[in-house]
């Protein structure tokens, strides 16, 4: 009875021996493309923005066919992972230009910090050009400055999804630069916004700057809070001007403010014409040519006043079913001279690569196809320089299936100073490894697999045979 379990242990280990076949290491060549990255040899941990190229010539919607490779062909840990969805912005203080105001210095506007009638000159887009006037008659040989004018017009925001081109990006504070004040120095001003140059309304009705000097010892207030900043013009009187005390600089200061990650956009290829379901429904079919991490699209339409509903739709590939991820309105209008479009739709994440959109108004002619534009963030590629450079990134295989890593845990090892220990690493341009014939299924006969499974069924066999033969004889002695 032992011999018979000895082989039955036996066979259940050579089975299992063959049907186990030992993991091939991969080398660059079994992947289609790849991308030399240059590092400066200095750092343990680089990262890099993962190009446009790499999501076109994946395999896997989840990027699981790409590998880090060293100058020995060994594949390095790596990772990938996306950028935050918001980023903290700090703003620079921006300087703000002067324009003084003049009065007569024994007039009474002066003392009272009043605002004498002056001529603003500006420019098509409300720009501050020149301002004149103020003093009146012989006061104009003795005048001081009584107030400035500020033009908040310079402060623009630049094209996010949370704040369109153009617009005025609000100071949080004003700090204010004088010259020619005593050691001990104050002054009471007031602050009044406008739109329009006309009509003022007041803002800070009275708020003090100072400066004391003492046995090197400087106390000062020259920052003023001025959150909720609405206008485009700011007038500020200036009493201290009648003692010859002059602002010289005006500084807008901005707080940290969190902002849309930056996106890139594609062009989805799609028909020039829709096509018509079996229900009669109109649509356009798109392929983006890529497993993009798309979470914006832009609808246009090259054409003036169109408008029209319609529904957005994708999947990951042409026999999935359609996913729905939008319904809303495309529409081009002028109005009053300007051209209004839709906005940029925000979407659910997906990485689907084909796209299509219906129209739901079926009584509305289009003169062209609906142009598809995804935004989406790229993905951010980290690995260890482990061995020799130059290194590089390999992509696009079938078959080859996604690997662990064990870089997020040491990043969280490292606490706060973790992410201070990954340098940038530079991509290269695309070259051509093992080709594309990576990219297709091997239609090859599997010789290697039958071969395995003939020694192994004819183990199993013999093993068999043996242990038949085994019981026999153990029969035999039992009964004599």
């Amino acid at each position: 009875m032992k011999r018979l379990f000895m082989l039955i242990a036996l066979c259940i280990g050579v089975t299992a021996a063959a049907a186990a076949e030992p993991p091939r290491q991969l080398k660059p060549n079994d992947f289609a493309w790849g991308i030399p990255l240059e590092v400066d040899g200095d750092g343990a941990i680089y990262s890099l923005e993962l190009p446009e190229q790499v999501y076109r010539h994946v395999t896997r919607m989840d990027l699981g066919d790409l590998r880090v490779f060293n100058s020995n062909n060994e594949a390095v840990p790596h990772m990938l992972r996306l950028r935050e969805e918001r980023q903290t912005i700090t703003r620079a203080p921006i300087p703000l230009k002067l324009f003084p105001l003049y009065s007569g210095k024994t007039d009474t506007q002066a003392a009272t910090g009043e605002i004498p009638n002056v001529h603003i000159t500006t420019d098509a887009r409300g720009t501050i050009i020149d301002i004149s006037g103020g003093a009146r008659g012989d006061a104009a040989q003795a005048r001081v400055v009584s107030a400035y004018v500020v033009d908040l017009g310079m402060l623009q925001a630049e094209d996010t999804d949370t704040q369109k081109a153009g617009s005025i990006v609000r100071p949080d504070w004003l700090e204010f630069g004088w010259q020619g004040a005593p050691d001990s120095f104050a002054t009471t001003i007031q602050i009044s916004v406008s739109d329009d140059l006309n009509s003022w309304r007041s803002f800070v009705p009275a708020t003090t700057l100072s400066q004391f000097r003492f046995q090197g010892d400087v106390l000062e207030r020259r920052r003023i809070e001025v959150s909720g900043l609405h206008g485009r013009y700011l007038r500020i009187s200036w009493p201290a001007g009648r003692e010859g005390v002059l602002l010289d600089t005006l500084m807008a200061g901005f707080g940290e403010t969190l902002r849309e990650a930056d996106r890139h956009w594609s062009t989805a290829s799609g028909d020039q014409t829709p096509h018509r379901s079996e229900a009669g429904q109109r649509y356009f079919e798109y392929d983006s040519g890529g497993f993009l991490p798309v979470d914006r699209l832009r609808l246009s339409v090259d054409a003036p006043n169109v408008l029209t509903r319609v529904a957005v739709y994708s999947r990951p590939d042409p026999e999935a079913p359609w996913r729905q991820m939008h319904s809303g309105l495309v529409y081009r209008l002028t109005v009053q001279g300007q051209m209004v479009a839709n906005p940029i739709i925000r979407i659910s994440p997906t990485r689907h690569r084909y796209w299509k959109i219906e129209l739901l108004d079926e009584g509305t002619a289009l003169p062209g196809p609906v142009k598809l534009e995804l935004g989406w963030r790229p993905h951010q590629l980290l690995f260890v320089a482990s061995g020799q450079a130059p290194f590089r990134v390999a992509y696009g295989a079938v078959g080859v299936d996604p690997t662990s890593s064990s870089i997020p845990a040491l990043l969280a090892g490292l606490e706060e100073n973790g992410e201070g220990f990954v340098k940038t690493a530079q991509a290269g341009s695309e070259i051509q490894l093992g080709g594309t014939a990576r990219l297709e299924t091997p239609s090859e006969f599997p010789w290697r697999k039958l071969l395995l499974w003939l020694v192994l069924t004819g183990g199993v066999v013999v093993i068999g045979f043996m242990v038949m033969r085994l019981v026999g004889e153990m029969k035999g002695s039992d009964e004599t």
